[in-house]
């Protein structure tokens, strides 16, 4: 798949939660980028 510039955002955000949110310990699991949503495992 060929992701457009708004899933390249969403996709590079996911990986950035961690850093933005320190404080609420999150450790990501999957997810996929959907055409007009994300679903992930947090």
């Amino acid at each position: 798949m060929i992701s457009s510039e708004i899933g390249k955002i969403a996709q590079d955000d996911r990986f950035k939660t961690p850093e933005i949110r320190p404080g609420m310990h999150i450790v990501l699991d999957a997810f996929v980028v959907m055409p007009n949503h994300v679903h992930g495992i947090i």
